[in-house]
């Protein structure tokens, strides 16, 4: 509303299509973390440090996954942005250079709350969405009718963070640390990896084959070294399909 009020509908449709582009990666980011609720549910009973672990991998799988995409995109967002909609929409590319790290911190809220919830926390919910609301319209009534588009992606992300802090205050207090330092060290390494390839080959190959080349090399490394744990988010997945058939078996 503010957007299209201060800078009007073409504007507002060059944000709308940079958001249009991440809401397949936010689908994804429901449908990978809504299993680990149960899951959770059923090991914090047992084994609180078994709980936790689960939850560590969780995020560091996730994160492993997020962060090359929040990297790469940047980077080929015109190009990407004018497959999908084609030239006139080719300004979307500066505030979707910002929203793609929104998933990264989307990603992260949905797994604390998943944690709280499972951990029987709800006190989070009374302050996260309201404080949430506080901060997106503080942010956006200063961001967006200066910077228009770009502001709003600003506005946006801050204001994910900032749930995402209020939410991480509740699973760190009541259930532990789910960021494992020598995992994020790992990630670190990998990540300054794929920033020296990708910008190195750059001026050779340009923008789109460097991406096509630094990404394979992020991933092997990354799988190589036990930063991306593909094999536990996937045995998370079948325990969750296999607790929901058990009740009607």
């Amino acid at each position: 509303f503010v957007l299209e009020r201060s800078h009007g509908a073409v504007i507002l449709g060059h944000y709308s299509a940079a958001y249009r582009i991440l809401d397949l990666a936010v689908f994804f980011a429901v449908t990978v973390t809504t299993p680990l609720i149960p899951i959770l549910s059923r090991e914090i009973v047992h084994s609180r440090a078994a709980a936790l672990a689960r939850a560590q991998l969780f995020v560091q799988a996730t994160c492993a996954l997020a962060l090359p995409a929040a990297i790469i995109v940047p980077t080929i967002a015109t190009e990407l942005v004018t497959l999908v909609f084609g030239a006139p929409y080719a300004p979307a590319a500066a505030p979707l250079s910002i929203l793609v790290w929104n998933v990264l911190l989307v990603l992260v809220a949905l797994i604390g709350t998943a944690v709280n919830l499972a951990n029987g926390e709800v006190n989070h919910a009374y302050w996260v969405a309201p404080g949430g609301a506080l901060v997106a319209a503080g942010l956006n009534a200063w961001l967006v009718p200066r910077y228009g588009a770009v502001g709003a992606a600003w506005a946006a992300l801050g204001t994910q963070a900032a749930m995402v802090a209020g939410s991480h205050y509740y699973t760190f207090a009541r259930f532990g640390n789910i960021y494992e330092p020598r995992a994020w060290r790992r990630i670190g390494a990998c990540c300054a990896l794929l920033v020296v390839v990708l910008f190195s080959l750059q001026p050779l190959v340009g923008h789109l084959w460097a991406a096509a080349a630094a990404l394979p090399v992020y991933g092997a490394v990354a799988l190589k070294t036990g930063t991306l744990p593909l094999g536990m988010l996937w045995r998370t997945l079948i325990e969750a399909r296999a607790a929901r058939r058990r009740p009607a078996a």
